[in-house]
């Protein structure tokens, strides 16, 4: 059995109505290989909660009344490809589990429609941190993530942003029938985590109080696993203590999420997080097939999958599916799959 990390719409990560058959082609060519979960990314715009549009001028402090509109992503459109996702898997055989970087809340991005290629600064931020500034993150200069590289980022410092983000991805959970959700924490290339300033405890306190009410809100038999960097001491250096949530039970599954493409790198990282974890934690290797970094054939997928399975992995992935489509990647996906 392998995973495939993917959007929500399969290949496409913002689905239309019109691509409903694309999305079961998609499901069709997964079971066909032998894919057993399918591990699929949705961002805030994608939920049952308002979207709001507006310009982003730097000006602070920050105001809420400064919304061009609200809209509903997927609502608007009278379909749901959560469901066409979900259900369709799940005919197949095929497990999922919701992928989600659950403190990203918004990012700023330019204007591609203008004639004149000026960039105006288009921001779409959700509707709870739109109206909650105050619980943006910060760095130490009392930034917050927005003004310094264009993201929108809540503070799990609060316990108001720990109650909605926990409400809301329980809930959705539950509606749209997932069989686990998976909590996104890699690392950036910075050296530490460069918000949570605004925190009175260790940034990492937070962070685990987070997936501690996250796992308590979830019911027993939906999984929860986090997708982490395999450099161990960077994902301590941000302030991820996945080691101490893989002790305290608290996640089912760890994802690694390699850098690297070369087999012995690879298989020292996942020996290193196997020791770190234990056995009664289900370690995914996801391989990297994405961008110039990534892997680019399938003989060398072969080897470092091979490698990781014999370092102590127990599922092999690979990351991301509309990469596999566009190097021909697909027959690996019946060779990775581990035990």
């Amino acid at each position: 059995m392998s995973t495939l990390w993917c959007g929500l719409g399969g290949l496409t990560y913002y689905p239309r109505p019109d691509q409903a058959a694309d999305v079961r082609g998609f499901l069709d060519r997964c079971a066909d290989l032998g894919v057993g979960s399918l591990r699929f990314y949705f961002g805030f715009f994608h939920l049952n909660h308002p979207t709001v549009f507006r310009l982003e001028m730097g000006e602070r402090p920050f105001a809420p009344e400064g919304a061009l509109a609200s809209f509903h992503l997927y609502p608007l459109s009278g379909w749901d490809p959560f469901r066409e996702l979900v259900e369709g898997a799940h005919a197949r055989g095929i497990s999922v589990v919701g992928y989600t970087s659950p403190d990203y809340q918004g990012a700023l991005q330019p204007n591609p429609h203008s004639p004149l290629q000026e960039k105006l600064p288009q921001l779409f931020l959700s509707d709870f941190a739109n109206q909650h500034p105050g619980w943006w993150t910060r760095d130490p200069q009392g930034r917050d993530a927005l003004s310094r590289d264009g993201y929108v980022v809540l503070s799990l410092h609060f316990p108001e942003v720990r109650r909605h983000l926990v409400d809301t991805l329980s809930r959705l959970t539950q509606e749209q029938g997932l069989d686990g959700l998976e909590l996104e924490w890699l690392c950036g290339s910075g050296p530490a985590r460069p918000h949570g300033a605004e925190a009175d405890a260790p940034y990492a306190t937070s962070v685990t109080h987070f997936v501690r009410q996250t796992r308590e809100a979830l019911s027993a038999e939906t999984g929860l696993s986090t997708a982490v960097t395999d450099d161990l001491e960077a994902g301590r250096a941000w302030s991820y203590e996945w080691d101490r949530w893989a002790g305290e039970n608290l996640i089912d599954s760890l994802v690694l999420r390699h850098r690297a493409r070369d087999p012995g790198e690879i298989a020292s990282r996942v020996r290193a997080a196997r020791e770190r974890v234990g056995p009664q934690v289900q370690l995914i290797s996801q391989l990297n097939c994405w961008w110039e970094t990534g892997f680019r054939d399938i003989a060398a997928l072969r080897e470092a999958a091979a490698a990781a399975r014999g370092a102590g992995a127990d599922v092999v992935g690979l990351y991301r599916a509309d990469s596999v489509e566009a190097l021909g990647l697909w027959p690996a996906l019946a060779e990775i799959g581990g035990t």
